[in-house]
């Protein structure tokens, strides 16, 4: 993960809720870019307000240690629902924390040859 990151992100990153039961994480840059698409969001819609406040109310802010580790905090491990074993995901410009059980359930009879034909022709 750390040769994603550029100078200015001194090994900072953003830990929050992800959409599906897992954990997003972000590099500081990613989650700064985040943060200027929700900035563009019209506060007087609520479901605006609602993605707003899960999405950034959930973030925490950490630095990884000198071995590119970090400590999830217990809120996100439950909403998770992480126990022992973890999934790393490497997505385009952030990463995801599974539970490797739940991935499995949530994947499961997923068509991906019909999903990638409707964004990919040969």
């Amino acid at each position: 993960m750390r040769s994603a990151f550029v100078p200015e992100d001194n090994d900072s990153v953003v830990l929050t809720q992800g959409f599906d039961p897992c954990i997003y994480i972000y590099s500081m840059t990613e989650w700064k870019k985040l943060e200027e698409k929700f900035r563009g969001l019209s506060v007087m819609d609520s479901d605006m307000r609602k993605l707003i406040r899960i999405i950034s109310g959930n973030a925490h802010e950490y630095e990884l240690d000198k071995q590119g580790r970090v400590v999830i905090p217990q809120t996100l491990l439950h909403f998770a629902q992480i126990e022992k074993d973890i999934l790393i995901i490497g997505m385009l410009n952030w990463i995801e924390v599974w539970n490797p059980k739940k991935y499995q359930e949530i994947h499961a009879g997923f068509d991906l040859q019909n999903a990638a034909g409707k964004i990919v022709s040969f």
